[in-house]
């Protein structure tokens, strides 16, 4: 298993996954739709991880998981949080395509996502969220030592909010 950040080479899986995923109402790769050059797409992603051009966007890393050739999942670390992450997003987002769920890499994706934080970032705890009814995400948040601060509701989402100590 390898965590790598997005590569031209990757498009085919992006794109595939992009549409996997929105069967679930979910992006795999946030705004990937907006870009008909993946080229750009991977231009903004390294702006966005060098915490440039940033405008109402936070600087933020983004990972794929591969195992062997197969794209298995995706990693959002935002670097700090602004209004809306604080609320609803969070520092870490995640996701794993449905042919390989229930299988542990949700956990090792999250796990990956806070070893992050903690070496690369100044932040001493973490916030994930997710809906109230994902008992997977639930489950993933526990066991990488989540703690339940409470459930928000902004913007028509209900998220439950949970730390996590760096």
């Amino acid at each position: 298993m390898k965590f790598l950040r997005p590569q031209l080479w990757m498009e085919e899986d992006f794109r595939k996954a992009q549409e996997i995923m929105s069967k679930e109402n979910f992006d795999f790769a946030f705004d990937l739709d907006n870009y008909d050059n993946f080229k750009e797409y991977i231009y903004r992603d390294k702006e966005l991880h060098k915490g440039k051009n940033l405008g109402d966007f936070v600087q933020g890393t983004f990972f794929v998981l591969y195992n062997q050739q197969e794209l298995i999942g995706r990693l959002s670390i935002r670097h700090e949080l602004n209004d809306y992450l604080i609320k609803i997003g969070g520092h870490i987002g995640y996701s794993v395509l449905p042919e390989f769920r229930k299988k542990g890499y949700a956990t090792k994706i999250c796990a990956y996502g806070l070893d992050f934080l903690r070496k690369k970032t100044k932040e001493k705890k973490a916030l994930i969220t997710c809906s109230p009814d994902n008992l997977a995400s639930i489950k993933v948040i526990l066991k990488n030592g989540g703690v339940f601060e409470n459930k928000i509701e902004y913007k028509n989402q209900v998220k439950n909010r949970y730390w996590i100590t760096l």
